[in-house]
């Protein structure tokens, strides 16, 4: 007897479980579902169809612990109301007996959620990035034609006509190139705030290589004129190439999007995956770099009988002396740790035996820069006029504005020494540092310490989420299904309001404990305080099922 009324109530809920879930899941993907992940302006139609069936699944892990309580609640509610369980309890049956369906289906969705939370939605998302990312030339050129401009990190180039090119067929099985015609442009390179570079060409081509993460930007430029505003000349050139440089900031990972497997290992280790933190960490390398560089330039200026600083390049060597200004002031006139301020400058550089230039000024500034490889290099900058003499004698004296001389490869020295254990990455990212190299590179390091933990508790609150909501899935519909028996909640409106207070409660806890996970201090706070309410459902399901329920 109890097993054929077991199949009856699995089949009877198991049919409002399935029809449920297609109707939430439906919902969901159709209002607001794709519009919140997507910009819906930067796809085709095509794609846009491509994009709800991916969207599809992503709503379903939503729907199915709904469905689940919510078919619970209704199965058991209609029984209940028509006395069906005092017939049964009059047989002697133990009612508890007959929860087992609901058991058994709420293991079911818990499972089919876990799953695609952890493994399928990932890889979806990683799917829709790559449509994202054939869009990009599209999205350029609608940025165009509306009168903007496009970013290659220090510039920007300007466009009056536009025409999009039809993806190569010749290109590499792993790199799709894009690419996008622009007529009559404008283009500005800028340091900083200063404007160094400006001019107008006849045409420019913009390429789009997807080689792997990130898409690669790279522009051409051809029929170009110029003025170099910081060497206050008209360069002879026609061609101008822009990059590559790569594209990330549409295609960010997030936590929330990583599979199990990827957070489980990035959990400690968010560098390697996110570009904030890596680029937050590169900077901190850069600057402890440049500090340690300045400390030697400053101690070798310093010696009373031969101030002087001398490193070996690859095609000779290079000194420099000087005297170092005691306020650290900028080639803009503020104030800035990253560049030192020399005094009466003179730079010799000797390429070959019996080759060398000399460079003079009253007042220049070293820098260290990072070269498009992303090598550091060591650049001096010296305040016209400069005066410039070579092995022949001959002497110049430009009236530019400011004149740049190198860059450099730093001595390998001073690169053993910032790669010592001292400035470790694990030193670096320690929270409350101190590297004895000045607040500007404390203050980078702190930078870095929050960015990385930033990640670090978004990737722990995301596990722990991932894994309540899927095993508060059967304590969720054991307690609906005996709320429904004990309230009669047979009707659908009644049976959705009993549906709501198992999940209100596990999402009240949830959202709770992510609130406060993200303070640094509060962390296992926050991971503790997530499952406060699965804690108090099965002590509302145990209370039930050993008091109220028997009643």
């Amino acid at each position: 007897m109890p097993l054929t009324l077991q199949k009856y109530i699995f089949r009877e809920m198991g049919r409002i479980f399935v029809m449920t879930a297609l109707g939430l899941t439906a919902v969901l993907s159709t209002c607001g579902g794709l519009y919140n992940l997507t910009n819906l302006d930067s796809f085709e139609a095509g794609q846009m169809i491509y994009l709800l069936a991916l969207v599809v699944p992503i709503c379903m892990a939503m729907a199915l612990p709904l469905a689940a309580v919510f078919s619970a609640t209704v199965t058991y509610g209609r029984l209940s109301a028509d006395n069906e369980f005092t017939a049964i309890r009059s047989g002697g049956i133990n009612i508890a007996v007959l929860l087992w369906p609901a058991v058994v289906i709420s293991l079911f969705a818990g499972a089919v959620t876990f799953v695609l939370f952890n493994f399928v939605i990932p890889e979806l998302m990683n799917k829709k990035e790559q449509i994202q990312r054939a869009a990009v030339r599209t999205v350029m050129a609608e940025v165009l034609r509306n009168g903007g401009s496009l970013a290659f990190q220090n510039q920007r180039i300007y466009a009056q006509d536009i025409q999009e090119v039809p993806s190569s067929n010749q290109a590499a099985e792993s790199t799709t190139d894009d690419a996008l015609w622009m007529k009559d442009v404008a283009f500005i390179e800028y340091d900083d705030e200063n404007i160094v570079r400006f001019g107008t060409g006849d045409s420019a081509a913009v390429k789009f290589a997807f080689a792997g993460e990130q898409p690669r930007l790279e522009a051409d430029l051809v029929g170009i004129r110029i003025f170099d505003l910081e060497h206050n000349r008209v360069p002879d050139q026609d061609r101008l190439r822009i990059g590559p440089f790569e594209f990330t900031r549409p295609f960010r990972y997030r936590p929330k999007f990583l599979s199990l497997q990827e957070l489980l290992e990035f959990r400690r280790t968010p560098e390697l995956k996110f570009d904030r933190v890596a680029r937050e960490l590169q900077e901190t390398r850069r600057r402890v770099l440049t500090a340690i560089l300045f400390r030697s330039l400053t101690q070798a200026l310093a010696v009373p009988n031969a101030p002087s600083w001398k490193m070996t390049t690859t095609t000779g060597s290079v000194m420099l002396t000087g005297q170092v200004h005691s306020d650290i002031v900028g080639v803009d006139g503020t104030a800035t740790p990253q560049q030192l301020t020399l005094r009466n400058v003179v730079v010799t550089e000797r390429v070959n035996i019996g080759e060398w230039t000399e460079y003079e000024s009253a007042l220049g500034w070293a820098q260290l820069e990072l070269s498009e490889d992303q090598q550091p290099r060591i650049m001096i900058k010296l305040q016209g006029p400069v005066t410039i003499r070579n092995q022949s004698g001959t002497e110049l004296h430009p009236a530019t504005r400011l004149w740049q001389v190198g860059p450099w490869p730093v001595p390998p020295d001073i690169l053993q020494e910032a790669q010592s254990p001292r400035y470790a990455d694990a030193m670096l990212w320690k929270r409350n540092v101190d590297l004895g190299l000045g607040d500007w590179i404390n203050e980078q390091a702190h930078k870095l310490h929050q960015t990385r933990h930033y990640f670090i508790r978004e990737m722990y609150s995301e596990l722990n989420v991932r894994s309540l909501f899927s095993i508060s899935v059967l304590v969720m519909t054991l307690l609906g299904a005996m709320l429904g028996i004990i309230w009669r909640g047979g009707q659908i409106m009644v049976a959705f309001a009993i549906s709501c207070v198992p999940a209100v409660l596990i999402l009240a806890g949830m959202f709770a404990g992510k609130t406060i996970a993200k303070s640094e201090e509060l962390l296992w706070a926050g991971l503790l305080c997530n499952w406060a309410g699965f804690v108090l459902v099965i002590i509302l399901d145990t209370l039930m099922l050993k008091r109220w329920l028997p009643k």
